[in-house]
């Protein structure tokens, strides 16, 4: 092609990206040249010749919820900018999983990582695919502070949920909450993963007020406290999974003698499903029961009760981590992994208001709200409807 346009081999290879510091006028040549041959640039030959692949594997546990589903967007967009070839991977929290996306990706060329651990063995399982001091440029995300300080490992990149749920704690208690309860599926292992965190922060502010007290709702007893990773094992990180364990976790806070007035999910679906069964028992957010979260997608926003929580900034984690997978390192064991933690912001809607009573059960609250359930909504209220499919091929719209 060079040849026959008469320009400089390197001409070529930039017109045919589209390079402006190829003028116009030749990327068009060039660009024309190519498809009346039927040329198509080689990404294994590029690779062969720049020393890299240009592929990121990134590896999640699902893609069901919008803290996944957002960071997949955003890494995808971002790499796809930067002239990158984005290969995914699901390990449903399964560690065997993990390290068979990362065998295979590694197969296929693939050189950069960026993954959330399924169960902070990340490093572990880099060892045993290579015994060595060999070390990939691998970023963590939404994994324990600890996990990141393995030596084979480029750096870890998350939220500081710690602070943000210290916010959240204080904004319940500034309103009148002093019974506060968060749902958790898995009892957290310290204070320093996203968990602990969340826990940790919230503890440290409702610890601040005299009778303050915050209920840790699990979905299994304390003898089991791994108990929502062990059903997401045997059943499959699914969104019914997903929707079970929270069903489940709903189930037991409600049981709660007294009810707290307060309820905090560790994130965005699982506060949508608490709403609607809350509103299925009878009782009223914020009226009867504060309701938060954490995440910060457009679904806590626009829902029939924008969502009180604690959002984390997906899109500004995600290129976090890709310039950390980018900006070149000395390949040595010795290197401490970077590790950035990035603020999060306490957003205030809808769903959080003053207690209207304390030391209740449901059944109490139930009883004493029951004439204006009959009445039907208040003026501006959300009306739910279920509709049963007359026919059962209806059941799929």
């Amino acid at each position: 092609m060079a040849r026959r346009l008469r320009v400089h081999p390197s001409t070529v290879s930039l017109a045919l990206r589209d390079s402006r510091q190829v003028s116009e006028r030749t990327r068009r040549q060039v660009q024309a040249l190519a498809r009346r041959w039927g040329y198509a640039p080689n990404s294994l030959a590029r690779a062969l010749r720049t020393q890299d692949s240009n592929q990121i594997g990134v590896i999640f546990p699902h893609a069901t919820t919008p803290y996944f589903s957002e960071l997949l967007d955003a890494l995808y967009f971002e790499a796809r900018d930067r002239g990158y070839h984005v290969h995914v991977r699901f390990h449903q929290w399964n560690p065997e999983e993990e390290k068979i996306a990362l065998q295979t990706l590694i197969g296929q060329q693939v050189e950069k990582f960026i993954l959330t651990s399924a169960a902070g063995t990340t490093g572990q399982i880099l060892t045993r695919i290579f015994p060595g001091k060999f070390r990939l440029p691998v970023v963590m995300i939404n994994v324990p502070v600890e996990e990141a300080l393995s030596p084979l490992l480029r750096g870890y990149v998350g939220t500081d949920t710690r602070t943000g749920s210290r916010e959240l704690g204080n904004y319940l208690v500034e309103m009148g909450h002093r019974r506060i309860a968060i749902l958790l599926p898995e009892k957290p292992a310290g204070s320093r993963g996203p968990i602990g965190m969340r826990v940790a922060g919230l503890r440290e502010a409702i610890g601040q007020s005299p009778d303050g007290r915050l209920h840790l709702v699990l979905l299994d007893d304390e003898n089991r406290p791994d108990g929502g990773r062990q059903f997401v094992l045997q059943h499959g990180s699914t969104v019914a999974t997903s929707l079970q364990i929270c069903r489940r976790l709903v189930e037991k806070f409600l049981a709660l003698d007294p009810l707290p007035t307060a309820m905090v999910t560790t994130d965005e679906p699982s506060a949508l499903v608490a709403l609607g069964m809350l509103h299925a028992q009878g009782l009223r957010v914020p009226e009867d029961l504060s309701v938060a979260c954490y995440g910060g997608s457009l679904f806590s926003e626009h829902g029939a009760i924008p969502l009180t929580l604690v959002e984390q900034p997906l899109r500004e984690i995600a290129r976090v981590a890709l310039q950390m997978v980018w900006t070149p390192r000395a390949a040595t064991a010795a290197e401490k992994p970077e590790v950035r933690l990035l603020p999060s912001r306490l957003v205030v809607r809808k769903s959080v208001a003053p207690p209207a009573t304390e030391g209740r059960t449901a059944a109490s609250v139930l009883d004493d709200q029951a004439p204006s359930l009959l009445s039907g909504p208040a003026s501006g209220a959300a009306t739910y409807l279920d509709i049963e499919p007359t026919d059962p091929r209806d059941a799929t719209g």
